[in-house]
């Protein structure tokens, strides 16, 4: 992925006690519930199985949430709607760690947007709107690439989201086919020829 840096690649600490004094200084020392963790369970590697770590590490400070998990065609609809309301949900920074294009990514995950409820996530930043509308305009890759950079280090420091794993792809197909891997996890068929 262009601008990635091992830098940005490492996982955060996991220190419950830090965690629980976070919650305290924000002003929830006992903790606070969250109506649902909305999850697909047919969509990522063990999709449903990770929202139900997460409900029990979250549970560990004192979040209390109900884990939703459905079929992805259920799913992504109603978050993308914010029908019901959301409070919080996985899968929706999806492209944000498979793509190729970071400008795809930052723009859905870390730049301000309307939903059709009319809420706007409180996570973009004038910085990081200014460096997303540069790396588009860009065309020296090694500029665009330290753009890119600088928007994941700010997206890092601002953590709008938790990324929770790499996700492996595994493709298979017939020595009669031929169909380019990206990094979207999808086949692009107008790209495959057949022998």
């Amino acid at each position: 992925m262009h601008g990635y840096t091992k830098e940005l690649d490492k996982r955060l600490k996991y220190d419950v006690a830090a965690a629980k004094k976070l919650m305290a200084d924000a002003g929830y020392p006992n903790g606070f519930s969250a109506s649902t963790l909305d999850c697909p369970n047919d969509r990522y590697n063990n999709d449903e199985q990770i929202c139900q770590a997460v409900t029990g590490m979250l549970a560990q400070i004192g979040i209390k949430v109900d884990l939703q998990a459905r079929s992805k065609t259920l799913h992504f609809p109603s978050c993308r709607r914010r029908i019901p309301a959301c409070s919080c949900w996985a899968g929706a920074c999806r492209r944000s760690i498979r793509t190729t294009s970071s400008p795809s990514s930052t723009r859905p995950t870390m730049r301000p947007r309307r939903w059709a409820a009319g809420t706007t996530p409180a996570t973009a930043t004038a910085k990081m709107d200014e460096l997303t509308d540069a790396m588009l305009k860009e065309v020296d890759q090694a500029k665009r690439d330290k753009m890119i950079a600088d928007a994941w280090a700010l997206a890092i420091a601002d953590m709008p989201y938790l990324p929770l794993h790499h996700q492996l792809i595994v493709w298979s197909m017939s020595d009669k086919v031929t169909i380019p891997i990206f990094a979207n996890d999808s086949p692009n068929f107008k790209y495959s020829t057949i022998k």
